[in-house]
């Protein structure tokens, strides 16, 4: 019987976000609102983010980010954006 390797995928590496950094700023500037009636929600969105360690929860953190993008555009107002990449890339091809 033959024993084949087992392939390891690269892991995959995120960097640290903060929502409140980017939130705050545009609730301000569209709702003219008091910031702090936004902190809870805030938080909870944050932590959503930081506990995305298995399937459901990154769906649920997808959903999410979804509902966020309909009200904020991160890119054109804040310069930061959601990356997203590839699991693997092959450059031999």
């Amino acid at each position: 019987m033959h024993s084949f390797p087992l392939l390891r995928p690269p892991c995959k590496v995120t960097t640290s976000y903060s929502f409140s950094n980017a939130l705050v700023p545009q609730i301000q500037a569209k709702y003219n609102d008091d910031i702090r009636n936004y902190q809870d929600p805030i938080k909870r969105i944050q932590a959503i983010r930081d506990e995305a360690t298995n399937t459901e929860a990154l769906w649920r953190y997808l959903g999410q980010l979804g509902l966020l993008e309909l009200r904020f555009d991160f890119a054109k107002e804040t310069g930061e954006g959601f990356t997203w990449y590839l699991l693997i890339i092959d450059n031999t091809l």
